[in-house]
């Protein structure tokens, strides 16, 4: 018993540590803050599954003046995976399918790319993330 609560209060932990983590989503165009294409994300290394938690941060224009110029990046905090997971999780079960992830962007635009994406991170090709495996890998 004290075991289990033990696992739980990690894991817990683990998932908290996961919601302060800025987004690094590119704008309606597609265009990062740094004027480079985002597919999907605008970070400078490998995010999760709702481009938060990227490694190294997210692209940044080199000044405020060429950020208002360009498209802003639109940089989220807090609650932001979370939510995104929440949304995108449509029936409610807990999990996350392809069809649930690629349904609220234009990303079916590109069927090849995205399913491509969505590889990288259901590398078990169950069909579906948990919560915390959409938090957790990164691709």
């Amino acid at each position: 018993m004290q075991q289990r609560a033990f696992v739980s209060l990690i894991a817990t932990l683990l998932l908290l540590s996961y919601t302060s983590a800025e987004c690094c989503t590119p704008d309606g165009s597609a265009l990062c803050a740094d004027g480079t294409y985002g597919f999907p994300c605008c970070g400078k290394g490998a995010c999760n599954i709702f481009c938060c938690e990227c490694d190294g941060g997210c692209r940044t224009s080199d000044s405020r003046a060429s950020l208002s110029a360009r498209n802003p990046l639109g940089v989220v905090e807090a609650d932001s995976c979370k939510q995104r997971f929440s949304q995108a999780d449509a029936n409610g079960d807990g999990k996350l399918t392809f069809l649930e992830w690629a349904a609220p962007s234009d990303t079916a635009a590109d069927t090849a790319a995205t399913a491509a994406k969505w590889a990288d991170f259901d590398w078990e090709g169950k069909g579906y993330l948990t919560q915390e495996e959409a938090f957790e890998r990164k691709a």
